[in-house]
């Protein structure tokens, strides 16, 4: 309750309510006077902050000690105490982001001293001086035969490191190449739309390998948190149906178990990266067992909220990881295809 002087008149300012209480029975707004002092202000910003810190560590304590636990007591009823899962599953997956991309990712752009387009630049060059050392003493004829010859080994390994259908190296090849054709043997535009993205991705990561594979790994984590969040109508249906005989788990039930499941994966990935990055070689050792650790955590999960025997649950948890992984493979291809379409345009 805020400590601002409650209003005489008895209608509510927010839905014009008539009052019988400090708080309108219709849109629980407080009937108090609307002017607010700039301490009054802070102390209230204080107050929410505070009231939300302090949600926020109960609820990720529940999560990651009490496999289970906090989506039975979200089903319950007992949702006060805790963070709402949509609006957990948001902030986590934001965090998530922020910290990787900000800290786990800022050695990136450190160049690889044997890269590809090193190499083939290096192939180039000496084709050059072949074709400069062939070419010494022939006639105009001969020398323009050779010329062509190795011209032509050089477009094999072009179009060798490049996409059997893509031979064109740029975006300006295939503009021009598209332009020179009759309109009715043009791509068509969604054929235009990808083929396009593709060698200008394809472009860029010859000319900047390391920025390249920088900005596909940051769109792709980008997209992680959606990618999750778009499998969870398909591994709850999935999951509703290894449990159709449990009536008093509806199907919101199982996408609420998920959105607990999928922000821990958040939490142990970030645990992982901590690891690796600054615990050395014993966060190399510890690392794998972390990984380990959700999949045990699913099983316990599990376990604890559809109270089933611990067989019956670990043949459904194997059922229920093989049908998943399957989704998550095929969604995991859809948005990298997108990552890679939308790097270097």
């Amino acid at each position: 309750m805020s400590h601002l002087h409650e209003r005489k008149e008895k209608i509510c300012l927010n839905c014009g309510a008539e009052l019988y209480d400090r708080y309108c029975h219709k849109c629980g707004q407080e009937n108090v006077e609307p002017e607010e002092s700039f301490l009054h202000l802070s102390k209230h910003f204080l107050e929410d902050v505070t009231h939300f810190d302090g949600k926020f560590f109960t609820t990720i304590k529940a999560l990651v000690l009490k496999p289970g636990y906090l989506t039975a007591e979200y089903i319950r009823g007992r949702r006060a105490s805790y963070i709402n899962p949509i609006r957990l599953y948001l902030f986590i997956s934001a965090a998530f982001f922020l910290i990787f991309i900000s800290v786990f990712s800022g050695n990136s752009h450190e160049e690889i001293p044997a890269s590809k387009k090193q190499r083939l630049d290096s192939a180039f060059a000496h084709m050059e001086q072949a074709r400069i050392g062939l070419t010494e003493g022939l006639n105009e004829e001969d020398s323009a035969t050779v010329s062509k010859a190795l011209k032509s080994n050089q477009m094999v390994i072009n179009y060798n490191d490049s996409d059997a259908f893509l031979p064109q190296q740029t975006v300006a090849e295939y503009d021009s190449l598209q332009h020179a054709l009759p309109k009715n043997k043009r791509d068509g535009w969604l054929k235009h739309y990808i083929s396009r993205r593709m060698i200008a991705s394809r472009e860029f990561s010859h000319n900047h390998p390391e920025e390249w594979k920088h900005k596909f790994l940051e769109s792709f984590l980008h997209s992680l948190p959606y990618m999750l969040f778009l499998s969870l109508p398909f591994i709850a249906l999935l999951m509703k149906l290894l449990y159709i005989r449990r009536k008093k788990f509806y199907y919101v039930s199982q996408i609420i178990f998920l959105l607990h499941f999928y922000c821990l994966v958040f939490v142990a990935i970030l645990i992982n990266n901590i690891l690796h990055k600054w615990c050395g070689q014993v966060g190399n050792i510890l690392a794998p067992f972390v990984t380990l650790g959700y999949f045990i955590y699913l099983y316990a999960a599990m376990l604890r909220f559809y109270k089933q025997g611990w067989f019956k649950t670990l043949v459904k948890y194997f059922i229920l990881l093989f049908f998943g992984s399957l989704i998550l493979i095929f969604l995991a291809a859809v948005f990298a295809t997108n990552s890679l379409l939308n790097t270097g345009v």
